[in-house]
């Protein structure tokens, strides 16, 4: 999903099912200044094999991903 904030910037998350209730969520922040951000978080572990969960849910929502893209301390 792509939303345009009203000062430019530009968010794109998305849900990736891997199956089996494995699932990566991803938040990226383009900022008109040309700064982008990117944090993702999962359940699983993927070593090559099987995807395997380690927690019914990711660690974080896409709330939680959203709101570490804005912390100005990530960027320079």
């Amino acid at each position: 999903m792509r939303e345009e904030q009203q000062d430019g910037t530009v968010v794109h998350r998305s849900r990736v099912d891997y199956g089996g209730g494995a699932v990566l969520l991803t938040v990226d922040t383009y900022r008109p200044d040309g700064v982008h951000v990117q944090v993702s978080a999962g359940n699983f572990l993927a070593t090559g094999g099987p995807v395997t969960t380690t927690r019914p849910v990711p660690p974080l929502d896409e709330a939680a991903l959203w709101a570490l893209t804005q912390i100005e301390q990530l960027t320079p």
